[in-house]
């Protein structure tokens, strides 16, 4: 019983230390935040972080696995649903507004990972086309070129320009999200699903 409760308090500690460096990464950039900036945020000593983390290389892989585990959970269901692109679009759109007006963290993990791990690929291979697991920009990317195979979604523009529409639109909104105090978040309407969707569709 000690050793559940001690692994459980460890399990704590190491998501306190992901959710702070994923702030400083997001206020800062990943390449210019340091351990220091981590610690900081965490306001943990260089000791606890160093015995998760040899460095924030390692960290930053950890970080996308436990993003990539909370995208399964979130949304494979409506994926592997029997129902045509423009459903699984729609439905997961909502869900995603959702989120970012009610879960902070997922709103910086949103604008995060269609930020700046996105702009860390695009040169080489791009994430939504060759990163494991689930996440934000290979979802859309590949429900909308099964929309287009499927005569859905419109073909005068790209897979790839539609998904830079897209991720426009859930980056501005996260950080609309972010950078609005609590007081008056709850009255801000969210993003027009159907209207979005409209540019989409044939």
């Amino acid at each position: 019983m000690d050793e559940i409760k001690k692994n459980q308090r460890k399990e704590v500690r190491k998501k306190k230390i992901l959710d702070g460096a994923l702030k400083a990464f997001c206020e800062r950039g990943v390449d210019s935040t340091t351990i220091d900036d981590i610690c900081d945020k965490v306001k943990c000593s260089h000791g606890l972080f160093y015995h998760y983390y040899k460095s924030k290389d390692e960290l930053l892989i950890d970080l996308k696995k436990y993003y990539e585990v909370l995208q399964n959970t979130e949304f494979e269901e409506i994926l592997n649903a029997t129902v045509s692109p423009k459903d699984k679009f729609k439905e997961i759109l909502l869900r995603i507004y959702s989120n970012l007006k009610e879960d902070e963290m997922f709103a910086y993990h949103a604008y995060f990972f269609l930020t700046e791990l996105f702009r860390r690929n695009e040169n080489d291979l791009p994430i939504y086309k060759t990163s494991d697991g689930i996440n934000l920009a290979k979802i859309f990317y590949s429900i909308i070129k099964e929309g287009q195979e499927k005569g859905e979604f419109r073909t005068d523009f790209s897979a790839t320009e539609l998904l830079s529409l897209i991720i426009s639109s859930v980056v501005g909104t996260a950080l609309t999200y972010l950078l609005t105090p609590k007081s008056v978040k709850q009255d801000f309407n969210m993003p027009n699903v159907n209207l979005i969707l409209s540019t989409f569709l044939k």
